[in-house]
């Protein structure tokens, strides 16, 4: 297939804002799930860099690639269209998650995050067949994190976690 065949199915199945989330959908509320069980977040992080490590100021500047999939039964109609159109999943505008419930994540100790983008910033939301969704950014994490070198270089140090879910419920 050529650049510009390729191009054109990739043009048809990302979407814009029009459409897409179904009258009487609520972003407040989590998908419903079998039971009433929360809804089952999974999140992969890549450590793409470790930009700067500053033992002063105890700052650690990361570039990371992060990935969350979770399931919205809602969106089933955009599942189908995937399935219709026999490709594994549709892309979506990654404007659109602002319309549609996401995962509440904090990153604990964060100093600031940034993306950097040249003219959009490179995220990506997918919508599978079986209504997982997926979104993917690439960010600039600056953290603040307790350094100790004395032992250096024998010594390690271990990064307690920096991803945390924030719960929310609704019924």
């Amino acid at each position: 297939m050529s650049v510009i065949g390729l191009r054109q199915k990739r043009e048809a199945s990302l979407l814009d804002a029009s459409g897409i989330v179904p009258e009487g959908y609520n972003i407040h509320v989590s998908p419903p799930t079998v039971n009433g069980t929360p809804t089952d977040v999974q999140v992969a992080v890549l450590i793409v860099n470790v930009r700067d490590i500053k033992e002063l100021t105890e700052e650690l500047t990361l570039e990371l690639n992060l990935k969350m999939f979770w399931k919205d039964e809602r969106l089933r109609h955009l599942a189908q269209q995937a399935s219709s159109n026999h490709e594994p999943f549709i892309v979506l505008n990654a404007g659109i998650l602002q319309k549609l419930w996401h995962p509440d994540i904090y990153i604990d100790h964060v100093k600031a995050i940034t993306q950097p983008s040249i003219i959009s910033k490179p995220a990506s939301l997918r919508i599978y067949r079986d209504s997982t969704l997926r979104y993917s950014a690439r960010l600039t994490l600056a953290q603040s994190c307790q350094m100790d070198f004395h032992h250096y270089p024998a010594g390690k140090k271990i990064i307690p976690p920096i991803l945390q879910g924030f719960m929310s419920f609704s019924k």
